[in-house]
């Protein structure tokens, strides 16, 4: 699951650094860290379902028919 950073540290609230409770956990594997400000909890997460959300919108979303518009150009020579 896409999770971002302030999403962690409201769930690590509790404890008395959850910046450093959060840094650990990431070095631990708990957490991996995909950009800045946004963990994923699965390492095995494919890159089609992170790509939105590392960069929106990408190129993946290309493969989706109605994004693509084509214009048809004729001309009198």
């Amino acid at each position: 699951m896409i999770k971002t950073t302030a999403m962690l540290l409201e769930e690590l609230s509790e404890y008395g650094s959850p910046k450093s409770k959060l840094s650990r956990m990431a070095k631990s594997g708990e957490y991996f860290p995909i950009t800045k400000g946004i963990y994923e909890t699965n390492r095995h997460t494919s890159a089609y379902l992170l790509a939105g959300s590392i960069y929106g919108p990408s190129y993946i979303s290309s493969w989706h028919p109605f994004v693509a518009r084509r214009r048809l150009l004729l001309s009198d020579c």
